[in-house]
């Protein structure tokens, strides 16, 4: 997947409804089972959001996500 992941990630808010709160580690587990590289899965839910998010001056992360 290299180059497709760079502008992809995934997230757990539903704005045209219910929101699932664990929707991105159960996604990140489908992910795994289906064999995606942890590098990928790391990529879509945390460096990218992470890179994006860090473009406004107000977004601060203090938080080493798990593996």
């Amino acid at each position: 997947m290299v180059g497709i992941t760079d502008r992809l990630w995934i997230n757990s808010v539903g704005d045209w409804g219910p929101s699932d709160p664990l929707a991105v580690p159960k996604c990140r587990e489908e992910m795994r089972r289906r064999g995606h590289l942890a590098e990928t899965i790391r990529k879509v839910s945390f460096d990218n959001p992470r890179a994006f998010l860090s473009q406004s001056g107000r977004f601060r992360t203090e938080v080493q996500p798990t593996r």
